[in-house]
C-alpha cells in the first residue's frame, strides 16, 4: 500500500494539528509563570487549564484544579519533551522548570513534516506505553496489546466508522475491550478518527477512562498504521518495553531475519514515500543523549531523623553513592539494593544493584549524566527483606570538582542498628542459644 501513496504536504494542521499544539506547549512552558510542582515534576494546575483551552488536537474536560495526568494530550507532550531530550529537569531561581536542549532547539528548526515525524518517533521509540495514559485509570497499554490493534486496524477499511463500544468479531474485540487509550492516541497523529462517549457509571470504568463510540482509519493513518505494523514493530522498537532486552539500538533484533534491523537504522527512513521530496534534512539527525554537568554533588540522605550529607564528583557512580551510604550508617553492604529515581518504590524509573539480573545499573550511571538537578529527591531502597528507605536529596551542584572518595561532610543523629539483634541484641541473642544448648545436653 505504502508503495502506491502519493507525498502528502505536511503542515502545521495537517494531518492534525499536534504540530501546531506542540508549538503551543513549548511556548508555555517556557513562559516565566509556568513552573513544575516539586513532588510530580508536573505542570502547575494555572498553565495547563488555560493551555488546554487552546489546543485543537484534544481537549478535556477538566477544571482549574485538575492534575495533569487527566490531561492526556498536555501529558503526552510533557513526556515526549522528557524522553526525546528536548528538555531536562532543572531549578531556574527557585522554580522547577523544564529547561530546553540543543535537541529542542534542532527540532523547531525542522519543517512541519519533519516536526510530526520527529513526534511520532518519541512517542513510538522512547516513551512508556503502558504509563502514557494516567489519571488514575484501569486502562492500560502494554506492546503486545498495541501490537493486536494494529493488527485488528489493519483490516478495517479506511473512511469507514467503526462502533466500538459494545460486542466485536473476535479479530476486532481487542478495540472494545483494551484499545482505546492507544486509538485516542494514535487519533492525535490523524492517523485514526474517532468520537467519544462519556465515562460509563460502573465498575469497569475509573476517572481518566476513555471511553470511545466509533473509531475510522484515515487514508493517510492507513498507510502510517502499515509501516508501524510491518517496519517498526513496537515489540523491537520501543526502548522501555525492551528494558529487560535492551538493544544497542532501537530496531534491532536478537534473532536474524525477526523484522528487526542489523545497523543502526533512522526511525524516519520508513516513512520516505510518503514525505514531499528532499526530505533527507526534515528528521532530528540523532538519538537523544544526556549532556554530562561537572561538578560536585552534595547529597543528604535522611533516615528517619538520622542524616548523613556527602560529597561526591560527578565521575562517581550511583554504586559509590550506595557504597558511602553503607559506609556512613555502619550497614554491612550485605543485600541487594536500587535507586528509584522518581521517589516512587518499584517504580520503572530506577537503576539496580549491579549484582542483580536486569538493568539498568547503578555502577553505569554517573552523577554527572543522569539529570541530576538541586531540589531533586529520590529513594534508595536496601534490602528488598527489611527494606530500608533512605531518602536523597541533592542539595548543591558545586562548579568545583571533588577530589577523592565520596566524603561525609555533616552528620546528624546515630544511625539505627542493622539487624535487631546488633549490639546488645546480639548478646543476649548468644546467650539464649547457649541456655537452649544446656537443655539439649540435660
Amino acid at each position: 500500500m505504502t508503495e502506491n501513496a502519493p507525498p502528502y504536504e505536511f503542515t502545521e494542521t495537517w494531518p492534525s494539528p499536534i504540530v501546531r499544539d506542540f508549538d503551543l506547549f513549548l511556548e508555555a512552558i517556557e513562559a516565566p509563570s509556568a513552573y513544575l510542582t516539586a513532588a510530580k515534576r508536573t505542570l502547575d494546575r494555572k498553565t495547563l487549564h488555560a493551555l488546554d483551552g487552546q489546543m485543537l488536537t484534544f481537549r478535556t474536560d477538566t477544571h482549574p484544579r485538575t492534575d495533569q495526568e487527566y490531561y492526556l494530550l498536555l501529558n503526552f507532550f510533557q513526556r515526549v519533551c522528557m524522553n526525546d531530550r528536548l528538555h531536562v529537569f532543572d531549578k531556574v531561581g527557585a522554580k522547577l522548570r523544564m529547561v530546553p536542549t540543543e535537541r529542542a532547539a534542532e527540532l523547531m528548526r525542522l519543517s512541519p513534516a519533519g516536526r510530526f515525524l520527529a513526534l511520532l518517533e518519541a512517542a513510538w521509540v522512547y516513551c512508556d506505553w503502558e504509563a502514557l495514559h494516567g489519571g488514575g485509570s484501569r486502562q492500560r497499554t502494554d506492546p503486545l496489546l498495541i501490537e493486536m490493534v494494529l493488527d485488528a486496524l489493519g483490516g478495517l477499511h479506511p473512511g469507514k466508522a467503526l462502533a466500538v463500544g459494545g460486542r466485536l468479531p473476535a479479530n476486532l474485540a481487542v478495540l472494545s475491550a483494551y484499545g482505546h487509550p492507544f486509538l485516542v492516541h494514535l487519533g492525535l497523529f490523524g492517523l485514526v478518527e474517532h468520537t467519544r462517549n462519556l465515562p460509563m457509571e460502573s465498575r469497569f470504568h475509573s476517572k481518566g477512562d476513555i471511553c470511545l463510540k466509533t473509531v475510522t482509519v484515515t487514508p493517510f493513518g492507513a498507510h502510517v498504521l502499515k509501516v508501524l505494523r510491518e517496519d517498526r514493530p513496537i515489540s523491537l522498537w520501543n526502548l522501555p518495553g525492551r528494558k529487560h532486552d535492551p538493544p544497542e539500538f532501537p530496531g534491532q533484533s536478537r534473532e536474524p531475519g525477526d523484522g528487526g534491523v542489523e545497523v543502526e537504522t533512522p526511525f524516519a527512513d520508513a516513512f520516505r514515500p510518503l514525505l514531499p521530496s528532499g526530505a533527507d534534512s526534515l528528521v532530528l539527525p540523532t538519538s537523544p543523549t544526556r549532556e554530562w554537568r561537572e561538578g560536585t554533588y552534595v547529597v543528604e540522605v535522611s533516615l528517619g531523623p538520622v542524616r548523613r550529607t556527602i560529597a561526591l564528583s560527578d565521575e562517581h557512580t550511583l554504586e559509590a553513592l550506595h557504597q558511602a551510604i553503607q559506609d556512613a550508617f555502619n550497614f554491612d553492604s550485605d543485600h541487594l539494593y536500587a535507586f528509584y529515581m522518581d521517589g516512587k518504590r518499584y517504580s520503572d524509573d530506577r537503576y539496580e544493584d549491579p549484582r542483580g539480573d536486569v538493568g539498568p545499573f547503578a555502577d553505569e550511571a554517573a552523577m554527572g549524566a543522569i539529570d541530576l538537578f538541586v531540589g531533586q529527591e529520590f529513594l534508595y531502597l536496601f534490602d528488598f527483606g527489611d527494606c530500608w528507605e533512605f531518602r536523597v536529596r541533592v542539595r548543591e551542584v558545586l562548579d568545583a570538582l571533588h577530589r577523592g572518595s565520596p566524603k561525609v561532610i555533616a552528620a546528624k543523629g546515630d544511625p539505627p542498628p542493622q539487624y535487631s539483634w546488633d549490639d546488645e541484641g546480639e548478646e543476649d541473642w548468644d546467650e539464649d542459644e547457649d541456655e537452649d544448648d544446656e537443655e539439649d545436653e540435660r
